[in-house]
């Protein structure tokens, strides 16, 4: 490991730290990157169903993947403390007690996995049709949760030492063995989800392997040693104190993906929108990519799905709304019904994951260049960016869920 060590207490910083940088970033990137490489395959040479089941679970994926990368960033602080300080002793004492808190938390995420990943998907309102195949996914993906976590405790270790390269190679080998396994297993064991989910965990297995191998071989007082593991309950807590607030932060940025998401993006010259990879990736676990895009009471443009848009025109033909506002509304919402029927169109996403926009209603929403999405669960809005941030509605919303109006206006 000596001779791919950085470091940055000698000359000049600013090199050393961007080439200590770049590794540490990609290695993370490269991570998440096992779900997509999973979806790209399956997309390929499997059908729509399979296709959505694997992208439905991208997000969950990627909580509990920040989550353990959180974690090992509670091994990372403590290691370069101590051995900056040259405490060998605290040092060898984080390294093994490190070891043994990600194996455990390893296991606690797997075990959380295989228990609530079905009722997790539920919350997430998965389509019926692909939730059976992305439970299976996901909880064949949660088996290579403790390789995760030993991969992430390695790179730890290895970065704190001043080498960010080995880490970067070993995921990179491991995510060339997935690339390939996938395509084995997919196109000639015809496995399906469970082959691309299968693929993820040998290569994760891959990965942790290598990355403890080379901890194992470094030779030195650092070298991880078996007759050194011991569980230090100071050092343990240290690093539950500075992990498991990081990994927390992780998976809260990706729990409030889960129901509210906003983006801002531009429209180009022929008025298509490129989607961002979430709202891409839901569009096509909900079914074929295709959905309704409407025009919307207050001036922006919302999208249903091509079930739920059939639901919505149902209700606003069957709701009585009798007080002399909510009659208004009524006017309002059955006119918006009867001109949402010949305004609507149905849109796909295309291979680059943008849309085009139809004219009729880019004018309507007054969209030129700067627009915002806004999710919200199960749908998502597209507005021009000066109308929305200008947006003041009158709040009915108490008065419409008096009348039993169970949509989202």
């Amino acid at each position: 490991m000596k001779e791919d060590r950085q470091d940055l207490t000698t000359g000049s910083i600013w090199g050393k730290m961007l080439f200590f940088s770049i590794p540490l970033v990609l290695t993370n990137f490269l991570q998440v990157l096992f779900n997509m490489a999973d979806i790209a395959v399956i997309g390929q040479f499997a059908g729509s169903l399979s296709l959505g089941a694997v992208g439905s679970t991208t997000t969950l994926v990627t909580l509990f993947t920040g989550f353990l990368i959180g974690m090992g960033g509670g091994t990372n602080v403590l290691v370069a403390r101590f051995f900056g300080a040259k405490d060998k002793e605290s040092t060898i004492k984080t390294i093994h007690t490190a070891l043994l808190v990600s194996m455990a938390a390893g296991m606690i995420v797997l075990i959380f996995g295989l228990l609530f990943s079905k009722g997790i998907l539920e919350l997430l309102n998965t389509k019926e049709e692909l939730l059976d195949g992305a439970v299976l996914y996901i909880r064949i993906y949660f088996l290579g949760m403790p390789a995760m976590a030993l991969y992430n405790f390695g790179n730890a270790v290895c970065s704190a030492f001043g080498d960010t390269k080995k880490p970067l190679y070993y995921l990179g080998a491991a995510g060339i063995v997935n690339i390939v396994l996938n395509l084995f297993f997919v196109i000639v064991c015809k496995m399906d989800v469970a082959g691309v989910a299968a693929a993820s965990i040998i290569s994760q297995y891959l990965s942790a392997f290598l990355i403890l191998r080379a901890l194992v071989k470094v030779g030195g007082d650092y070298a991880l040693r078996l007759s050194k593991l011991r569980f230090d309950k100071r050092m343990a807590g240290y690093l539950i104190q500075i992990g498991l607030p990081a990994g927390l932060q992780n998976g809260i940025f990706q729990v409030a993906n889960l129901f509210i998401q906003s983006a801002y993006r531009n429209l180009d010259a022929k008025g298509r929108l490129l989607l961002p990879p979430e709202y891409r990736d839901a569009l096509l676990a909900a079914g074929d990519g295709s959905f309704w895009l409407t025009i919307g009471l207050y001036g922006g443009l919302k999208a249903y799905m091509p079930a739920d848009w059939e639901a919505i025109v149902e209700k606003l033909n069957s709701v009585p709304l009798p007080s002399m506002k909510l009659s208004h509304v009524k006017t309002k919402l059955l006119g918006l019904a009867q001109r949402m029927v010949p305004d609507a169109a149905t849109v796909e996403v295309d291979k680059q994951g943008r849309i085009l926009l139809p004219a009729a209603l880019r004018e309507f929403a007054g969209l030129e260049k700067d627009v915002v999405l806004v999710g919200m669960a199960d749908k998502f809005e597209i507005w021009d960016q000066a109308r929305f941030d200008a947006l003041l509605v009158e709040d009915v919303s108490d008065e419409v869920a008096a009348c039993h109006l169970d949509i989202a206006l």
